[in-house]
């Protein structure tokens, strides 16, 4: 088990070593630069951990992350629990996106143990996967609107998320923290009605999606913030080992 003054003891000589780190040397600042801190809790930031930039005007010349503030310690309370007991837990990972923790969890157990679900269950879990995947991005894509100053775009995708979340909440009983998966199947079946509601909200969904296309590419303010900033070259994406929406954006089919 993790000692907790062991913990508390390691988290005061890393502030204390962040605290006395000379930026002025550290980063070779001149008379056009600055360093901006951001964190370890901030409005534009999806969880807690500290970023310094090194910016001249509004140009990022250099970046330095300290991640410590956002590790959970997953696996080493895992290490304490039994398997079943381990499933909760995977739900607090990312609680906006509970069901891909809880599969990549489940999943592992089931090879490990070499038990194959059921076929039926293995499509609702593709399911399950997939509408998760949607209210995420959805929310995720909206959080970067608005950061953006794109606040519109954030009410429209947020109210469509609704509707996938409540596709999920019909058969999880949660909006979050489904806890859904079990070792060698799924906690529930599909209910009565569902599929026909399923087809009627991402049909609706998919509409709004284009019309979501159509504003992002004709809002001038967006455009101006986001086109040719940050290009990361298909070399770049490839060293670093992107994938999804980053490697393709970046003009690598995939």
């Amino acid at each position: 088990m993790v000692n907790k003054h062991d913990v508390k003891k390691r988290m005061r000589q890393l502030a204390a070593e962040y605290i006395h780190e000379p930026q002025q040397e550290a980063y070779k600042l001149d008379d056009t630069e600055m360093m901006l801190h951001i964190g370890p809790q901030n409005p534009i930031q999806p969880g807690p951990f500290l970023i310094d930039l090194k910016l001249s005007g509004e140009t990022v010349r250099d970046s330095k992350l300290y991640m410590g503030y956002g590790h959970k310690g997953i696996e080493k309370i895992l290490e304490s629990m039994t398997y079943i007991q381990g499933l909760p837990v995977t739900d607090r990972i990312c609680y906006l996106a509970s069901l891909s923790n809880n599969e990549a969890y489940v999943s592992s157990v089931e090879r490990l143990l070499d038990i194959e679900p059921p076929e039926r269950s293995q499509y609702i879990r593709v399911i399950m996967q997939e509408l998760s995947r949607i209210q995420s991005h959805l929310l995720g894509t909206g959080e970067y609107a608005t950061d953006l100053g794109f606040v519109t775009m954030f009410l429209f995708m947020i109210r469509e998320r609704e509707y996938v979340l409540g596709l999920i909440e019909d058969i999880t009983g949660a909006r979050i923290t489904h806890c859904f998966p079990r070792f060698g199947g799924v906690r529930e079946d599909l209910p009565e009605g569902w599929r026909e509601k399923a087809i009627d909200v991402l049909s609706m969904v998919n509409e709004k999606c284009e019309m979501y296309k159509e504003l992002f590419a004709s809002d001038r303010t967006y455009r101006m913030r986001t086109v040719g900033v940050g290009v990361l070259t298909k070399e770049d994406v490839m060293k670093a080992g992107l994938t999804g929406p980053a490697l393709r954006a970046s003009g690598i089919d995939y």
